[in-house]
């Protein structure tokens, strides 16, 4: 998985495996995420539910990806805000 795939999952679970909602909060097509949640299905990280059904729910395997994926976003997150703090700090000499 890459980041972009992360972020996604992390929206989605917090619009509850709504793909449609997730896609619209990242400002991303649907036909796109739905493309990205067939990954997950594939590999039954999620249950897909009823066809044609737009919300999707977690298997304990997926939810352990989840997990993962939030701590991995949480730590993005961390790099950016660091890199930020330091972006007018003056820079500091090797010895």
């Amino acid at each position: 998985m890459n980041l972009q795939q992360f972020r996604f999952l992390r929206e989605a679970a917090r619009h509850k495996f709504n793909i449609t909602l997730a896609a619209r909060a990242l400002h991303a097509s649907q036909p796109a995420s739905a493309r990205r949640s067939s990954s997950w299905k594939a590999s039954s990280a999620c249950d897909p539910g009823a066809p044609g059904q737009a919300h999707l729910g977690v298997t304990p395997p997926g939810q352990q990806v989840l997990d993962a994926a939030e701590r991995i976003m949480k730590e993005v997150d961390d790099l950016k805000k660091m890199a930020r703090d330091y972006a007018g700090a003056p820079s500091a000499r090797c010895a």
